[in-house]
């Protein structure tokens, strides 16, 4: 890997959008605070986030969104696509302009071009914009290679700062990478995120894997890995991220795959499914499927195996309540009374407000207590909850209360919880309790913890 300042995770992010299809501002920032959090960068209106389809003015928007959110913690990266190069070369102004730090370009595709025809496209808008220019191939949806040649002859250009390749094919990755190594002005991106790992390995400087919009850490760590030199945990993480990928592209045509990762980053709170012509969503019995296949894919090695006996369980309902006299986080009634079903006590030593619960939390609506920064809707209750989960599975927080477990702790059908005995802790909670009636759901929660109290399916850890 050489030392080009244009390296690490850069995730081509979904574009949030509204039911009415309008930019969902409020997304994107969420968004994009999720991946500082986690240290990669965004690539703005790529093919993840449907480029082609997002307006003039949205986009502006989207980019100034980003930039202001991101707010100097992390690279934002512009996509450029369309087949007037004038409205390109402004566009691509106004992004620089807005604070974007690399426009990404991918070839007109509405001619097939010659070689000379794409090296001349790039060089010239190389030396129309301000900004540094990335190369974009993308066969996939091009139906065009930018040839390995034109590759050397652009890298030399003194704007043009790398290539994002998502082209499937190992031998041009290495003679793609080998063009970059030695030199600091070029870098090589991987697109191909199943072989993350392993462009990683032959010296490439970053990847770009769209299952990072789900799970931006584990890419982190898997980047991580590489460059200390540890493959085998770099191809640990390229296995398990693999897996998740096959949730929402196997069987799936790209566009349908990108709205089944908008369902996905919806069980995180952080955007809703809907998307811009002439993509749609998928049909509700397609998204229902996808969600209860999400389950974590990090085990939890202190959780204790399941009670069995009537004594067990009268020992965690003791814990519970015992719990319930110190607990600094939890739910309340609408009448202010704390629920002892819902204790919890968390502790950790890290920097990350959600381990500072104890001392950040605020009242919402009169029932709820969250940490500062959540909102008490459904999008922000989910969010709270992933990330505890997150913390938890990376080991940074513990919990010294309850967690559900498994295999039939059922309210509704959309019931999202995984056995614990399997060595899997939960992500979130059933769909049915987040009713916008706060009180019938604090007793849906009560009766159905109850209920899964007494019939042992509840795990507590020491």
């Amino acid at each position: 890997m050489n030392n080009s300042k244009y390296r690490g995770v850069v995730v081509p992010m979904v574009t949030p959008v509204t039911q009415d299809g309008r930019l969902d501002v409020k997304a994107v920032e969420r968004i994009i605070e999720f991946f500082a959090d986690n240290k990669v960068a965004p690539l703005l209106m790529g093919t993840t986030g449907e480029g082609n389809s997002v307006s003039q003015q949205d986009g502006q928007l989207m980019v100034e969104t980003a930039v202001k959110a991101a707010n100097g913690r992390i690279l934002v990266y512009a996509g450029l696509t369309g087949n007037c190069f004038a409205e390109q070369v402004r566009q691509a102004e106004v992004y620089t302009a807005l604070g974007a730090d690399v426009i990404v370009a991918t070839l007109p595709t509405y001619y097939a071009l010659t070689d000379e025809q794409m090296y001349e496209y790039y060089r010239t808008l190389a030396d129309c914009i301000t900004g540094p220019l990335m190369l974009y191939n993308i066969l996939a949806t091009t139906h065009m290679s930018i040839p390995v040649d034109v590759v050397r002859r652009l890298a030399d250009h003194p704007n043009i700062v790398g290539l994002k390749d998502s082209e499937r094919d190992l031998e041009r990755m290495a003679q793609c990478i080998e063009i970059a190594r030695g030199r600091d002005d070029f870098a090589y991106f991987c697109g191909w995120a199943a072989q993350s790992a392993h462009s990683l390995e032959l010296g490439g400087n970053g990847i770009v894997p769209s299952t990072g919009n789900y799970v931006p850490e584990m890419f982190r760590q898997l980047f991580d890995a590489a460059v200390r030199g540890d493959m085998q945990e770099a191809n640990r993480l390229q296995d398990e991220t693999n897996e998740i990928a096959k949730i929402y592209q196997k069987d799936r045509t790209l566009g349908q795959s990108l709205t089944a990762l908008k369902v996905m980053m919806q069980t995180k709170g952080l955007c809703e499914p809907w998307m811009l012509m002439p993509l749609t969503r998928l049909s509700s019995d397609e998204e229902s499927k996808i969600i209860r296949m999400i389950a974590p894919t990090s085990p939890n090695e202190n959780i204790k195996k399941i009670p069995q006996t009537e004594n067990d369980k009268s020992i965690i309902l003791k814990k519970l309540e015992s719990l319930s006299k110190s607990a600094k986080f939890g739910i309340t009634d609408s009448n202010g009374i704390e629920n002892r079903i819902l204790k919890a006590v968390w502790s950790g030593a890290s920097e990350n407000p959600l381990v500072q619960l104890v001392s950040s939390m605020t009242t919402y609506g009169g029932n709820i207590l969250l940490p500062e920064g959540y909102t008490s809707d459904d999008i922000g209750l989910n969010r709270l909850r992933n990330d505890i989960n997150d913390l938890l599975i990376k080991g940074e927080l513990k919990m010294y209360g309850f967690i559900f477990s498994v295999k039939e702790l059922t309210y509704g059908e959309h019931i999202q919880v995984k056995n614990l005995a399997n060595g899997h802790i939960i992500e979130t909670f059933p769909r049915a309790w987040n009713t916008n009636n706060r009180t019938d759901a604090l007793e849906a929660v009560r009766r159905d913890l109850e209920n899964a109290i007494k019939k042992g399916r509840i795990a507590v850890i020491d």
